[in-house]
């Protein structure tokens, strides 16, 4: 039987497993970043802040911007604040992009579970 998707981390394992499933056939980190930013508005909406969903609405876009500055050699000086657009920025295919979400995704759960929430 299926798990019951419970947070966000549980949500973007199961669109990494089946993203058209969840997104549909344009599969773009665009698309993927909308649908996601859908499903954590009920949390951020309803002002839960101890939660998962909400430390990685609040924290994800700048640890992607820690990430990429230090792995890639670069700075995004640019006053933006979105992870979208630093993914972009340095991965220019559509593809990579997304696979390159979905790994700092994973790097940055485990890094969250290491904390208390």
């Amino acid at each position: 039987m299926d798990k019951k998707i419970v947070n966000i981390e549980i949500l973007i394992n199961r669109i990494m497993q089946r993203p058209q499933m969840y997104i549909g056939n344009n599969v773009s980190l665009d698309n993927l970043h909308l649908y996601i930013l859908g499903f954590l508005m009920n949390d951020i909406l309803n002002n839960k802040k101890n939660t998962l969903e909400y430390k990685f609405y609040t924290e994800f876009n700048n640890w992607v911007k820690n990430y990429i500055e230090n792995n890639e050699n670069i700075i995004l000086d640019c006053g933006c604040v979105n992870y979208v657009f630093y993914i972009k920025k340095i991965y220019l295919d559509e593809n990579t992009q997304v696979e390159k979400f979905f790994e700092l995704c994973k790097k940055f759960f485990l890094e969250i579970s290491k904390t208390k929430i």
